[in-house]
């Protein structure tokens, strides 16, 4: 429930109002002075605001127990000293085993091409091969089915990851295809659809996985599919090799590593090596840690704005991401995503700058942007979205 709801500011009115009307009654004989009106309204608005913040924080954990909340994290770590969300986020990485070669060739229809027929778009290390429809004559429409890998007997690995890179509305379907049998013509059992990430733009590798774990029956081999949903649009799709993996720590991952956390999520990775700015240089960062919840970049991606004073601008420039494949302990209900974790990858090498000198006249008289303007960060009022 938002404050812009007029139901919760008639409730204040009225238990304002039974609280007036009850002191002019039975108000104690004490040097306290009575309520009036606007006393009386605002203590009952501060009561209420003290009252429903710690109501909340009693029952989120209780809610989504065992799964990872603010207060129940904010708890653990008072009692055991912990690292906040680098003692709760998982991220899947790739098994000791990997999957074996391919026994059957991947076939391609229209547009799409494998990396030795066209370079890869935004390319990153560790993809094997890859196919995509990013070529000059290009209309972004075709599908691929790669040879069947065959999964390692007595292997660990709970997800098949593919890694993916989107741009624009997508009119394709990804899937991954689990099958048994023989090599020569693997049996297919089933397959499991892989959804976009909604937040990923067009230089974001996202590591999207599959259950091996729900697979139905028990897969020997495994494929990836890129179907054609009958839909007419202009997107850019790229898909690597499948790997296997399961959930490990996430700390190892971050080490000490650069880190730029968002300005919503900094107190909650106390642990991390955070990066900060030092006499005017912001140095660049090899992670990228962002608030999720289903929000927009206008309110995690504020330090990379020029227009809204982002001293982080440039750390964007000239980087391709690798969204990892991350995840909290679920809860008893659904909850919104948590959050993001990107591994940045540079077309340049880092810790070299240079430094200029220029000179600009403003008038003084003439007002920035203020926080107090809806135009200053592009959004609607707090709540009026989700």
């Amino acid at each position: 429930m938002f404050l812009r709801n007029p139901l919760v500011w008639v409730a204040l009115a009225v238990l304002a109002a039974a609280w007036a009307h009850w002191s002019l009654r039975r108000w104690p004989e004490r040097r306290l002075p009575r309520p009036e009106p606007d006393r009386a309204l605002l203590a009952v608005a501060c009561a209420s605001v003290v009252i429903g913040l710690i109501g909340i924080m009693v029952l989120a954990p209780l809610r989504q127990y065992p799964g990872w909340t603010v207060a129940l994290g904010n708890a653990k770590d008072v009692v055991r000293q912990g690292c906040g969300l680098e003692d709760n986020v998982t991220v899947l990485r790739p098994t000791p085993v990997p999957l074996g070669a391919p026994v059957t060739p991947a076939t391609t229809t229209g547009n799409f091409v494998d990396d030795t027929v066209a370079p890869v778009p935004e390319p990153v290390p560790g993809l094997g091969r890859v196919w995509h429809d990013v070529t000059d004559d290009s209309s972004g429409r075709g599908t691929v089915v790669t040879g069947w890998y065959p999964v390692p007997a007595g292997s660990d690995a709970t997800d098949v990851v593919v890694p993916m890179l989107e741009d624009g509305p997508p009119d394709e379907r990804v899937s991954v295809e689990f099958g048994d049998g023989p090599a020569a013509n693997p049996r297919v059992l089933g397959r499991t659809g892989i959804d976009y990430l909604p937040n990923a733009d067009e230089r974001t590798w996202q590591q999207r996985p599959a259950s091996l774990v729900d697979a139905p029956g028990d897969p020997t081999f495994v494929r990836v599919v890129v179907d054609s949903t009958g839909q007419r649009g202009s997107d850019r799709l790229a898909v690597a090799e499948p790997f296997l993996a399961r959930p490990s720590p996430i700390a190892p991952v971050l080490g000490d590593r650069p880190v730029l956390v968002d300005q919503m999520s900094a107190v909650m990775w106390p642990c991390v090596n955070q990066v900060a700015v030092h006499d005017g240089i912001a140095p660049p960062s090899e992670v990228r840690i962002h608030a999720d919840e289903d929000l927009t970049s206008a309110y995690y991606g504020l330090q990379d704005s020029r227009f809204r004073g982002g001293v982080w601008r440039f750390d964007t420039v000239g980087a391709t991401y690798v969204r990892l494949a991350t995840a909290v302990p679920p809860g008893a209900q659904a909850a919104k995503p948590w959050g993001r974790v990107d591994l940045v990858v540079r077309d340049l090498p880092t810790g070299r700058y240079g430094v200029t000198t220029t000179e600009r006249t403003k008038s003084g008289w003439e007002r920035g942007p203020t926080l107090a303007r809806e135009e200053y960060v592009g959004v609607e009022p707090q709540g009026a979205v989700g």
